[in-house]
């Protein structure tokens, strides 16, 4: 399970605003270092969210899967037709330390490692009908831009008081009893993207750096949607073809998934 935010938010680079309070000073130890829990889709927790789809390039087409109680059918995509995440994933991160001593958090970034400029063949989004998470700290990257927004708390189920409001700072801590809890929000509005999220930290006097996603084994998301061919699937139902309906009744959409019309609005 992801812990809650901790007493202090996290830095983005120089896109952030001043603290408001001083930073602590770490304590030096040669122990002290930075645990790191992270999620990302194809974690089936994730798939709950129905505005993470997945697309695919190759030619098998996601009306042959079977959707079964037991799994998210975007699971299954991903698991047996080699689907990537489609234009919007969330990468949810506990940071957190080994024992009470402090370690100062300096940034968390996004870094691509490779784009190939090709569009998916089919993408499949999913109404999966369960319940989202409690109130988060939210950040939103766009690949495509190189940007990280801070969107404050984001309002997604239960009240959580640890959730805390303030605008971000250059740095935080973290230690074992004072975990940060982030999500965040990562779009890709052209092209398949393979990226990491790159930590870097101070421990005592040593700046050091860990990795979310490495070029050996990366984070992986898929932009574009002209020409796509579309499937759909909702509440555990058949997959049919065209796009996620907005409402029942209403006509399908035309333009790109909800989750990313906005983020990539520029793109298109």
């Amino acid at each position: 399970m992801l812990l809650v935010i901790g007493a202090i938010v996290a830095p983005i680079a120089d896109r952030l605003v001043e603290a408001t309070w001083p930073a602590p000073t770490p304590t030096p130890s040669t122990e002290a270092k930075l645990v790191t829990i992270a999620q990302w889709p194809p974690e089936d927790p994730y798939l709950c969210d129905h505005t993470i789809a997945v697309a695919g390039a190759g030619p098998n087409l996601p009306d042959t899967l079977t959707p079964a109680e037991v799994e998210d059918v975007r699971n299954m995509a991903l698991r047996q037709l080699d689907a990537v995440v489609w234009y919007h994933g969330v990468l949810n991160m506990t940071l957190t330390g080994v024992n009470s001593e402090p370690l100062l958090i300096l940034g968390v970034e996004p870094e691509v490692f490779t784009r190939r400029d090709v569009v998916p063949a089919w993408g499949l989004e999913a109404e999966p009908g369960c319940g989202g998470p409690s109130q988060v700290r939210n950040l939103q990257a766009v690949l495509d831009r190189g940007s990280v927004t801070d969107l404050g708390v984001v309002d997604g189920g239960m009240d959580n008081p640890q959730a805390k409001a303030a605008p971000f700072g250059r740095t935080f801590t973290v230690s074992r009893g004072d975990a940060a809890d982030i999500k965040l929000d990562v779009y890709a509005c052209e092209g398949l993207y393979e990226f990491g999220v790159r930590i870097s930290y101070l421990d005592a006097d040593r700046e050091l750096t860990t990795w979310v996603g490495t070029p050996d084994k990366p984070l992986r998301l898929f932009g574009g949607w002209n020409g796509v061919r579309r499937f759909h699937s909702q509440f555990g139902g058949p997959v049919l073809p065209g796009a996620l309906p907005g409402a029942p009744g209403s006509p399908l959409p035309s333009g790109p998934p909800d989750a990313a019309a906005q983020a990539c609005a520029k793109n298109h």
